[in-house]
């Protein structure tokens, strides 16, 4: 595999947080229903997940951005300092390349092209002939 070096890899980070006993699931459901449409005012980010691990404890998001520069910067700013402020510790982060996309929702799934070829072959999560549609 060859990476197409004339784009940078999107971008998925996993970040986690302890949360005190006090914050349970339908306490983080509440909040991240409530502060979800401000991570649509961030430059370079595409999509979160919200999560929270069913028995307390641990919680955060799933992200997808366009830019590594553009989740660390975010990472960097206000949004840490209320993840320290809320949770009274720093999240955990961890960074990977996205290579590959499929969405039941849409029924459509595929390589990222922009990032990866394999001689030539496309290479797809769901049937090449529904993506033609």
């Amino acid at each position: 595999m060859e990476e197409d070096k004339g784009e940078a890899p999107m971008i998925t980070a996993i970040v986690l947080y302890d949360l005190p006993p006090s914050i349970g699931l339908e306490e983080c459901r509440e909040h991240f229903t409530r502060i979800a449409p401000d991570f649509l005012k961030a430059k370079g980010f595409l999509r979160k997940q919200f999560i929270c691990r069913k028995e307390g404890g641990v919680a955060g998001g799933v992200y997808m951005w366009e830019t590594q520069a553009d989740a660390e910067a975010f990472y960097s700013g206000p949004w840490r300092d209320g993840i320290r402020a809320r949770y009274g510790n720093d999240p955990k982060i961890e960074y990977f390349e996205t290579v590959a996309l499929t969405d039941k929702a849409t029924g459509k799934g595929s390589r990222l092209n922009l990032f990866w070829q394999l001689v030539g072959q496309d290479i797809d999560l769901v049937d090449r002939r529904r993506l033609r549609q």
